[in-house]
């Protein structure tokens, strides 16, 4: 299609509408159809289907986006966990990570103070005072929520690099992944998502207020999954 042809298709008008004129052609439809403007099917300008164009519609057995507009999809999609090994071309990114430290000491004093050793030491008419500190660790703890799949792909690069920055320069760091928004629940490992997701209310009360949250996406969403229950691309959330 030209880009003035795409531009006479209508959207049928919100998530509801669509809602509800699939039912309807659910309950028509007996038969295949391709290169059509109305029924579920391939190609063509209908808003239930796959492989077609149309403003606003239902992506059905499609391996993967084209166009980036579908309101919901109807496939088992599967993501890849971040590789949090990268070394190369982090270093910029760490650097910007390391004006969030912050430093302090804890635990047992096993690390000589060089400059309080020499003043105690002077004071001690040259007899050797020694003076031990604890260890200085970086306290700030961390909780990134990643964005993963979809319109998120062409920036998996960028996502590895800043995971495997994180993970150095952060002893006390949480991760967890996401699709397009953070709804009742986010999860750890992608290919077990469906079964091993962890409540969103369960985060809120694990981690406590001492954590800084992160969230890493591109912000690309159908509007309705912000302003609609159900609104969710992958289920019917409430």
């Amino acid at each position: 299609l030209t880009q003035e042809e795409k531009d006479k298709i209508e959207a049928m008008g919100g998530l509801e509408e669509l809602m509800e004129a699939f039912k309807e052609r659910i309950e028509q439809q007996k038969k295949k159809h391709q290169g059509g403007n109305r029924m579920i099917g391939t190609g063509g300008t209908s808003p239930f289907g796959a492989n077609g164009y149309n403003p606003e519609g239902f992506r059905i057995g499609q391996k993967n986006g084209r166009n980036g507009r579908a309101v919901k999809v109807w496939e088992k999609r599967g993501y890849k966990d971040l590789d949090g090994d990268v070394t190369l071309g982090i270093r910029n990114i760490k650097l910007a990570l390391r004006r969030l430290r912050k430093f302090a000491r804890q635990g047992a004093a096993d690390e000589l103070d060089l400059d309080d050793t020499i003043r105690s030491t002077a004071r001690n008419a040259g007899y050797l005072d020694l003076k031990l500190v604890p260890e200085r660790h970086n306290t700030v703890k961390v909780l990134i929520f990643f964005d993963i799949g979809g319109s998120m792909d062409p920036h998996v690069k960028v996502c590895e690099e800043l995971f495997s920055a994180a993970r150095v320069e952060f002893k006390h760091m949480e991760y967890f992944y996401f699709h397009n928004f953070i709804y009742e629940s986010v999860w750890k490992n992608n290919i077990r998502r469906s079964n091993e997701s962890m409540p969103i209310y369960d985060v809120i009360h694990k981690y406590s207020s001492d954590y800084k949250v992160l969230f890493v996406g591109d912000a690309s969403m159908a509007p309705y999954e912000i302003t609609q229950p159900g609104g969710s691309i992958e289920h019917w959330n409430e």
